[in-house]
């Protein structure tokens, strides 16, 4: 009888605690240690789906962010201030964490669509063994843009952008990978050879900055930076979505790409 009672309340606790939130369900078999961890690996997944969408439905100040729960915080921060001769004392606050709930409903499933958001979720949905080498460069690819939203600071953001890009269009070969990925950009996103170098040639910039971070030089990330990056990354990845039964591989990608130039 204490049993059942105690299974009664362990139900209503979680009830309450569940109460107005979003609750991902998995079915596995495995002990509950196991579960667990599996549980959070593929909910994770399902929130990267999530996280990719944001730079193109929310404008950067809203800071809507997606996570587990626990992960993503909205909270007013209090930051005392004391001059040096210890007579004047004040106190600046500021919000950290998200300010907007990220929403969903019928209006924002149309920009999904254009997103290609379902498509993943389809890819999501299928055994891993079963996916094509490219559909799992793929969500790679979405895993690191995915990660982007997340940083608080401008050098990882750029680390992360350029691993998104990177994990689509690194060349087996011995070719420079700025000027690589910069091309197979250009021809993925570039509608007329004028918008082609343009792209191109702020890729290459774009790659510089990341060189300067990774090796210890240059630092300074501008805002500007960030949101060229952001742009040319969820283009590249919401023309490739809607495309990837087209490629077998990175290396099918690679030679569309290559045809596309002696063309």
């Amino acid at each position: 009888m204490s049993t059942i009672t105690g299974e009664v309340q362990c139900t209503q606790l979680l009830s309450q605690g569940l109460m107005a939130s979003t609750v991902a369900e998995f079915k596995v078999i495995a002990e509950p240690k196991r579960a667990k961890e599996r549980a959070l690996e593929e909910t994770r997944r399902v929130i990267d789906v999530f996280r990719y969408s944001i730079p193109a439905l929310y404008s950067e100040d809203k800071k809507v962010a997606v996570g587990i729960a626990g992960e993503e915080i909205s909270a007013l921060r209090l930051l005392p201030i004391l001059s040096s001769d210890g007579l004047k004392f004040s106190v600046e606050s500021d919000r950290i964490g998200m300010l907007f709930p990220f929403t969903i409903n019928h209006e924002m499933s149309q920009h999904f669509d254009r997103l290609g958001v379902q498509k993943l979720f389809d890819l999501l949905g299928k055994k891993y063994s079963s996916l094509t080498s490219f559909d799992k460069c793929l969500l790679n690819s979405i895993h690191w843009f995915a990660s982007f939203t997340s940083q608080l600071e401008p050098e990882n953001q750029v680390l992360n952008l350029l691993m998104s890009l990177e994990s689509l269009l690194t060349p087996k070969e011995n070719n420079p990978i700025g000027t690589a990925i910069a091309e197979g950009v250009a021809w993925l996103i570039g509608d007329d050879t004028r918008t082609r170098k343009q792209i191109k040639k702020r890729v290459q910039e774009l790659y510089r900055i990341r060189s300067g971070v990774a090796h210890g030089g240059k630092k300074t990330v501008q805002k500007s930076a960030i949101e060229d990056l952001t742009s040319i990354c969820g283009n590249v990845l919401a023309n490739l979505i809607p495309r990837h039964s087209e490629f077998a591989n990175q290396k099918t990608l690679l030679g569309w790409i290559e045809e596309q130039k002696l063309s």
